[in-house]
């Protein structure tokens, strides 16, 4: 063999490991880049899903506590109280999805979630009967829960379930 085809094949093997390591770094930037994208997803849909489920307890609360205003139910202290708790474990649970929600959803959702604590203390402020301030808590919840739920299939890029 001569210099010239000895040289010929270093080059050829340098010239194949340099291709290798390419594809390789190539592969290795696509599955990482994928799999960041997922995560983020799943956080996301995470955080939506920890919202919506708050928001889902609170109006549980609000049903209970309008069936027991309109003596359709009648609850003992021990469940008033029960129930008190579970408005309030709710709202708290809210208030921690909403830290998350600003960090990962758009500004839409974190200006909604800030009016929303205010529209609901506002509400209770300000109606007159115990009902009112029910049925005016529901109306703020529901219009939240449906705006986030709109923003998240938009989001999530999620299809809409057929009617």
């Amino acid at each position: 063999m001569t210099c010239w085809q000895i040289a010929f094949e270093l080059l050829r093997l340098a010239a194949q490991f340099c291709g290798a390591l390419f594809i390789a770094w190539m592969t290795v930037n696509w599955a990482l880049g994928r799999y960041k994208r997922e995560k983020l997803w799943e956080r996301r849909l995470s955080a939506y899903t920890d919202l919506l489920a708050a928001l889902d307890r609170m109006h549980y609360v609000l049903g209970q506590w309008e069936l027991e205003e309109l003596k359709v139910k009648s609850a003992t202290p021990a469940q008033g109280e029960e129930l008190r708790k579970r408005y309030q474990e709710a709202h708290r649970s809210l208030e921690e999805a909403w830290g998350v929600a600003q960090l990962l959803l758009s500004p839409e959702i974190a200006k909604l979630l800030a009016s929303l604590d205010t529209d609901v203390r506002n509400a209770k402020y300000k109606a007159e009967s115990w009902m009112e301030a029910i049925g005016e808590e529901w109306v703020i919840l529901q219009k939240a829960r449906a705006t986030i739920l709109e923003a998240g299939r938009k989001d999530l890029q999620a299809p809409r379930p057929r009617k």
